[in-house]
């Protein structure tokens, strides 16, 4: 592996590692804490969460950077490294971005229309909707990081 396809995996691998420990925060750490909360609780704790992380520079920075920077490896590595990467970014392609775009999006405008004072009857689908896509997008971006690092490291 050239210094370029080693430094472009790297900085994939570091990307995908932080996004998938964003995902772990949120399932691990938030998720219990809104699973016990009242709907006027949780709509008032979701919404200013979902307007810092909607968009955010920073985590869509990370998305892109995790999809693209290993592709310079892709292109100029063995075949079994070739594989590993390629396989790594399409669970990253479609288990991270993929998610993100189709499905997140439109639940965090849904979760943004929620009125606390009056909640709507299927609030507490909407919630565990977003459990269940952040735990898609973390096992996505989990798997991408192993793949990518077992194409860096040789195993």
């Amino acid at each position: 592996m050239t210094p370029i396809e080693t430094v472009s995996l790297t900085a994939g691998i570091v990307c995908v590692g932080l996004f998938s420990g964003l995902m772990m925060s949120l399932v691990v750490l938030l998720q219990p804490k809104w699973r016990q909360q009242s709907a006027a609780e949780y709509i008032t704790d979701i919404q200013p969460f979902l307007r810092v992380g909607k968009g955010n520079r920073v985590v869509t920075l990370i998305l892109f950077v995790g999809l693209l920077a290993p592709i310079p490896t892709l292109l100029g590595s063995d075949l079994r490294t070739r594989i590993l990467i390629l396989v790594g970014l399409i669970v990253f392609g479609c288990g991270a971005l993929g998610i993100t775009v189709l499905f997140n999006l439109p639940t965090y405008a849904a979760l943004m229309r929620l009125n606390a004072q009056s909640p709507t009857p299927d609030w507490e689908a909407m919630r565990q909707r977003f459990y269940y896509l952040n735990v898609l997008r973390f096992l996505g971006s989990t798997t991408a990081f192993a793949l990518y690092l077992s194409a860096l490291s040789g195993l």
